[in-house]
């Protein structure tokens, strides 16, 4: 399967996750493009929305997408909303997963952050949303957390 990760990434933390993935994918058999949503110049963490200097485009034999962000006060990072919301394009050829890196409890943005996504890729975009994975950054456990974040999402793209 031909798969683009498209992702943002503040501090490399959601880049080191995806590169993970990324090298994953490939093992069990899959095409992987990796893509960084950069904003123009630096924001607040705080920003709705940001001006992008990149802006990756699916092709038409892509058949999955990963979009990856790590989580701002209990939502995605502009750089990730801005792509969404400006993305002309609807996502409901691709079955989409989406992988959030965070520093607190799921219950203290992750899952908000989450519902974001799903409303904007859903309702806006029409995705098939396969699944999603999250990665806690402040845990002694954090290589195993990766690890599973990225067991999980091989296996959302098992044919």
């Amino acid at each position: 399967m031909k798969i683009m990760i498209f992702f943002s990434s503040r501090t490399g933390h959601t880049l080191k996750v995806c590169e993970a993935v990324q090298k994953a994918l490939i093992t069990d058999g899959h095409s992987v493009r990796l893509e960084r949503i950069k904003p123009v110049e630096a924001a607040p963490v705080v920003a709705e929305t940001v001006k992008l200097r990149t802006h990756p485009h699916l092709a038409e034999d892509d058949e999955g997408l990963i979009l990856a962000s790590p989580v701002n006060g209990a939502r995605i990072s502009a750089p990730m909303r801005s792509w969404l919301v400006g993305y002309a394009g609807s996502l409901k050829a691709y079955r989409t997963a989406f992988l959030l890196t965070h520093l607190f409890r799921d219950s203290m943005g992750a899952k908000q952050a989450l519902q974001e996504f799903s409303d904007l890729c859903g309702q806006q975009k029409s995705a098939n949303i396969i699944g999603h994975a999250s990665v806690k950054w402040l845990s002694f456990f954090r290589k195993t957390k990766i690890e599973n974040a990225v067991d999980k999402i091989v296996t959302l793209f098992k044919e």
